[in-house]
């Protein structure tokens, strides 16, 4: 039997919650009669923002001589844990959503996940947070946080069976130039796939965008719904943040005192910035794939993906954007931006507990 015939992989779904209360309204496809033959001013307006549906499942790590295995199941059996994205502090959750799409801050300040919209960068952690829970939400709206974009990396890579992300599903949008402004493509090319993963092979681009050199084509995609996990922007992720001591992981960050923080694994600074393919992963760190600051993999060996790390205190990027080729994938990790920081290709993703 494929994975794709078993849960949680199989129930993965888009899905219309209400924007406000987060009531989930009904599953989506691109038929929807209400809103196929709507555009960007339509969905914009209305109270819907789109999200994947992830079934709550356990987990066992088991690692051995250096050899890491990870079962998953939506049952409970000896020695499986429940996955911390469904944990929280008033109770578990029998899911999680996560956004569709790249998140875009409307002119109420809400921050959105829907179709045919550039996502919006150039803003701090702290206003993308703010954006999340922004026009008397229901308290369950959040920036996407570490525990959820680990979640899913952990279903895609027992889904696929290889850290290479770009190699077994899509390129995705990193092939263009950097250019000087925010030149990520519009949400929603992968409406047409609904819940299954591929990529669309996108020729026209948008927003000031051009191909480098030789390119003439660009590749949004989608994992079992969930548009572009990497590339087009990098995102914020709540919920990690680094500092001089080590990795420290919650919910959502404590900027002003990082130790207060759920979970801590202490790590010994770098001295410089520093960059490079990653080939290690955190082994204390059994619910996801963190690298460790050790850079002698390649882009089509070990993680497959970038680390990038400064001194000190720093929040948490994924993904990667638009113009950073094979750096970009699934594992690719930036942690040198200060937490005040902002810039034109980081944005961020919303998601619902």
């Amino acid at each position: 039997m494929l994975v794709s015939q078993l849960s949680p992989w199989k129930n993965m779904k888009r899905v219309i919650l209400n924007k406000y209360t987060g009531v989930k309204i009904r599953d989506f496809l691109s038929t929807d009669p209400e809103t196929q033959s709507w555009g960007a001013t339509e969905w914009i307006n209305s109270d819907y923002d789109v999200f994947v549906e992830i079934p709550k499942y356990y987990y066992r790590t088991d690692i051995s001589s250096g050899q890491r295995t990870t079962y998953i199941s939506t049952n409970v059996f000896p020695g499986f844990i429940l996955h911390p994205a469904f944990e929280r502090p008033d109770g578990i959750r029998d899911y999680a959503y996560a956004a569709a799409f790249e998140g875009y801050i409307d002119s109420s300040g809400l921050l959105r996940s829907i179709p045919y919209v550039q996502p919006t960068t150039n803003k701090t952690i702290a206003e993308f947070r703010a954006a999340a829970k922004a026009g008397g939400r229901a308290e369950g709206f959040r920036l996407q946080n570490m525990y959820l974009r680990q979640a899913v990396a952990l279903l895609f890579f027992t889904e696929f069976g290889n850290l290479n992300s770009q190699a077994v599903l899509s390129q995705g949008i990193t092939n263009l130039n950097s250019g000087t402004a925010n030149h990520s493509q519009n949400t929603g090319k992968t409406l047409s796939l609904n819940n299954d993963s591929g990529q669309i092979i996108q020729a026209t681009l948008e927003n000031g965008a051009t191909f480098q050199t030789g390119e003439t084509a660009t590749y949004p995609f989608s994992y079992r719904g969930i548009e572009n996990l990497w590339g087009n922007i990098s995102e914020f992720v709540d919920g990690c943040m680094k500092t001089s001591d080590g990795l420290y992981f919650d919910i959502e960050n404590d900027e002003t005192t990082p130790s207060n923080m759920k979970e801590f694994y202490s790590m010994a600074d770098v001295t410089n910035y520093v960059y490079g393919y990653a080939d290690k992963v955190d082994e204390r760190v059994v619910w996801g794939m963190i690298p460790k600051y050790s850079f002698n993999g390649s882009s089509s060996s070990y993680l497959s993906d970038y680390l990038w790390i400064h001194t000190g205190t720093r929040a948490a990027l994924v993904g990667a954007s638009w113009y950073v080729g094979l750096s970009a994938g699934l594992s690719a990790l930036v942690l040198s931006n200060v937490p005040s920081a902002s810039y034109r290709s980081i944005g961020a993703r919303l998601a619902k507990f």
